[in-house]
């Protein structure tokens, strides 16, 4: 073997072993858990749903971004997903209120935010609500986000009967944002989201600049999201990503760190083929210095795992 062909090979072995530690979980001895109880209602948006979790409670059924939230794959086996906000207000707009009607549920607890989604701006849960007019008794409850997530964990914990737990959990939470600290750690970062189909085939999607990443994260940090720098003329950005499908362009985006989202079988055997279509990418500065991270993509539909998933990626691209 060539010295050329064993740097290459050699990097690349610690590429992979580098991701497969950052997928690896320490187990230990652990307490005994408890599924959420269960309450005979629909909640409709995601920050609602995660902070009744947060207080040990699940409906019986949910309007949430399911595809986009990656806890949603989750959920589906707990309780019944009526599709996303868009979908149950513009697409299917009969399908909540005859679902209501069918199991007898009468409460229906709805998120109200400044802006639901950021690549969907005009869509709004609070628009479901004329459309369960017609269900027998029903009962809307609000919860009011436009005063912040501390404030919407005592408007719910009321509404669920658990004031001393969501006492608890707004002390947790705001303990968690008091720890999130600002930097400016100067990187140029490439996210990537993984999907792998159940027929076996992957795809990976870039993040474009000006997503979820970018706001609640990356600007905190001081990096910048490079993704528009592989982007071709064909790719379109849909809900914030690009799906991409080769990588060998790596270097006009020449990371300093490459995140990984999503499904990280997929990213590696991309990034894998790109070595080996041209193995002068190890020259990367991502790869070179074995920079690829595997992360927790955050939508703003986790609200009580933010302050946690920002210092994941903050001690990540500190290194």
């Amino acid at each position: 073997m060539s010295k050329k062909s064993y740097k290459h090979a050699t990097l690349f072995s610690l590429l992979i072993a580098g991701l497969f530690m950052q997928l690896s979980v320490v187990t230990a001895h652990a307490g005994p858990t408890y599924a959420p109880e269960k309450i005979a209602a629909v909640m409709v948006g995601d920050r609602v749903v995660d902070i009744a979790l947060g207080l040990g409670v699940i409906p019986q059924a949910m309007v949430i971004r399911g595809s986009q939230w990656e806890k949603g794959a989750q959920l589906k086996l707990a309780t019944d997903i009526l599709g996303c906000p868009l979908y149950a207000t513009k697409k299917k707009p009969k399908a909540v209120a005859a679902y209501m009607k069918k199991y007898g549920l009468k409460k229906i607890i709805v998120e109200k935010s400044p802006q639901f989604c950021l690549h969907k701006k005009k869509v709004n849960p609070v628009n479901i609500v004329g459309l369960v007019a017609d269900v027998p008794g029903v009962q809307v409850e609000y919860v009011d986000f436009s005063q912040g997530v501390a404030s919407a964990i005592k408007q719910i914990a009321l509404i669920l009967d658990k004031e001393q737990l969501g006492i608890d959990l707004v002390q947790k939470y705001e303990k968690g944002m008091e720890s999130i600290k600002v930097a400016n750690l100067g990187k140029r970062v490439l996210v990537l989201k993984g999907l792998n189909m159940a027929s076996g085939k992957y795809f990976v999607q870039v993040e474009a600049p000006g997503g979820y990443s970018d706001h609640y994260i990356l600007s905190k940090l001081g990096c910048e999201n490079i993704g528009a720098k592989i982007f071709s003329k064909k790719m379109k950005v849909s809900k914030g990503f690009a799906t991409k499908r080769k990588f060998t362009d790596l270097d006009q985006a020449n990371p300093d760190v490459i995140v990984i989202t999503g499904d990280a079988d997929a990213v590696q055997r991309a990034i894998a083929k790109a070595l080996k279509d041209k193995p002068s990418l190890a020259e990367v500065p991502a790869i070179k210095n074995g920079a690829v991270i595997c992360l927790p993509m955050y939508v703003d539909s986790s609200v009580l795992e933010y302050p946690k998933i920002f210092r994941q990626w903050k001690n990540a691209l500190s290194m």
